[in-house]
């Protein structure tokens, strides 16, 4: 079991197992300490030597193992991902110290959050493919309570069959949710080749080995169990309007109860690396909690 700081009593609290199937690794240990009473370091995630957690990493204000996000953010991830490397949904394998500074505010909401981490770089349940690893962190300023302001960065490269690209990638963006009402919107731009961009024969690389994306995206309840969404997501795989794919979604988010979420949502898209690009699409998701 893990043991966290309570924030409410400031004492130690057992609040999940954490020991996975037949392996003594520890996955996830939080700590805190209430230094004084108005400013309190709490929570920051460690790990010590010999113990690997398995973490989301501090990059994108886009949490991509969340399910709350399954709506219309499809295209501009690929910028994190491009490289061929396993996505794991955002998680990897690590150490990360992460923590919320400095309340404001009447409601007490923190103003900066941290977070750094030093990773595998190859996903979460699998080994390490290279000797390096992948540093990624991120600092947000929250002046307002449900209103973020990010920078992130990510410096790292993965190999796969003895061919290493690199992976160095920087984002900014900015979110707004509260009371049901949100937005978000985030660049990204990405340098690293993809693996499938080299050639074995000549040893060279074809493309710019650059790439960004953006989008743009807002939320609004309608009723308790309903939410519309509307969204504009653009990736270009080369930097440039020659390789640009841009997808415009509209989505109906339903909630018939807490741990269950369902999505009708379509989606048009433009992807001019297609001969004829431009086609439609319509999407049933669906999201459980257990």
């Amino acid at each position: 079991a893990g043991i966290a700081m309570d924030r409410r009593t400031n004492g130690a609290v057992v609040y999940e197992n954490i020991f996975g199937g037949d392996s003594n690794v520890l996955r996830e240990l939080v700590v805190g300490a209430d230094f004084i009473h108005s400013l309190r370091l709490v929570p920051f995630t460690v790990a010590a030597i010999h113990v690997v957690a398995s973490l989301n990493v501090g990059f994108l204000l886009l949490d991509r193992s969340d399910g709350e996000c399954i709506h219309t953010i499809g295209l501009a991830a690929i910028a994190v991902d491009r490289c061929g490397a396993p996505t794991a949904g955002g998680r990897d394998q690590g150490v990360q110290i992460q923590g919320d500074l400095l309340p404001l505010g009447s409601d007490g909401h923190r103003l900066l959050h941290y977070q750094i981490g030093v990773f595998n770089g190859n996903g979460i349940n699998a080994a390490d493919n290279n000797a390096d690893k992948d540093l990624i962190g991120t600092l947000q300023l929250q002046p307002l309570k449900g209103w973020s302001i990010g920078a992130f960065g990510w410096l790292g490269n993965w190999t796969k069959d003895g061919i290493t690209v690199e992976r160095n990638r920087w984002s900014v963006g900015t979110k707004y949710d509260r009371e049901g009402w949100s937005a978000r919107a985030e660049y990204i731009k990405s340098y690293g080749h993809k693996l499938s961009e080299y050639n074995a024969e000549t040893g060279s690389w074809s493309g710019t080995g650059i790439a960004d994306a953006f989008y743009v995206t807002c939320g609004v309840p309608v009723k308790s169990w309903l939410k519309m969404a509307i969204a504009y997501d653009q990736y270009r795989d080369q930097g440039n309007e020659q390789t640009r794919h841009s997808l415009y979604s509209i989505a109906a988010n339903f909630r018939p109860h807490k741990n269950l979420q369902l999505q009708l949502s379509y989606r048009y898209h433009e992807n001019k690396l297609l001969a004829d690009p431009y086609y439609n699409e319509l999407w049933f998701e669906a999201f459980f909690r257990f």
